[in-house]
């Protein structure tokens, strides 16, 4: 289902190029090689597939209250329990608290780039990064694996909308702020998800769309969409 305030945002001219910056033309993500794919087609998790998160800091897999508003918004599914067919199959979604966004180890050769964030110098608060990866060698598009890195030392309340941001981005909002700054919550995010009433009809148009559409598959198909919503009381 769209969010509550997808018509009235629906008819706002503006929205549209703003859902096609945010969908596409971000930094790359990256497939089972770890080789980086360009951010030009829809890049998110394949429809109905469980989400299944792990925070790695202190080893429980507790949802953020986003997780359950993100499968709402997208129509993902739930983690399906251990020993189940699908379990091996869900995206997974780590989330971990280190020192800094990126701790390069160049003594090993295949060692990711994890975190495609902004250098330091230019975001120098940056709380948080995230790495997106496709799973399956004849699906670059489909996200299969996700790591979000929370700086260690960061206010509760940042991190909760760092969180919020690193899935956007992952899940398929590719050309989003690759990290959050510490910079004021907006004032319209809920205080439990801490999503914009924006960022959640992105999300959402997002899942309207075919994995790996091109740039103009993804401006009509939205357009399509928003102009249905516009047109709800």
């Amino acid at each position: 289902m769209p969010p509550p305030d997808a018509p009235s945002l629906a008819r706002d001219p503006a929205t549209i190029d703003r859902f096609v910056a945010a969908a596409l033309g971000g930094a790359p993500y990256y497939n089972f090689m770890q080789l980086p794919i360009d951010a030009e087609r829809l890049a998110r998790v394949a429809d109905g597939k469980p989400l299944h998160y792990f925070d790695w800091s202190d080893l429980t897999a507790a949802e953020p209250p986003a997780i359950e508003r993100i499968r709402a918004l997208t129509g993902l599914a739930p983690s399906p329990e251990p020993g189940s067919p699908d379990y091996d199959q869900a995206t997974l979604i780590v989330r971990e608290e280190k020192p800094a966004l990126d701790t390069p180890r160049p003594q090993v050769s295949l060692d990711p780039p994890f975190y495609v964030t902004p250098a330091a110098a230019a975001l120098p608060a940056a709380g948080c990064g995230s790495y997106a990866m496709s799973m399956h060698p004849l699906k670059p598009r489909e996200v299969g694996f996700v790591t979000i890195r929370i700086v260690e030392g960061t206010p509760a309340r940042a991190q909760q909308r760092c969180l919020a941001l690193m899935l956007l981005r992952a899940l398929g909002l590719m050309g989003m702020a690759e990290a959050a700054s510490g910079e004021a919550v907006p004032a319209d995010a809920d205080p439990q998800t801490m999503l914009t009433p924006q960022e959640e009809l992105f999300l959402w148009l997002a899942y309207q769309i075919p994995v790996g559409s091109d740039r103009d598959t993804v401006r009509k198909v939205a357009a399509e969409r928003l102009e249905y919503l516009a047109a709800q009381p």
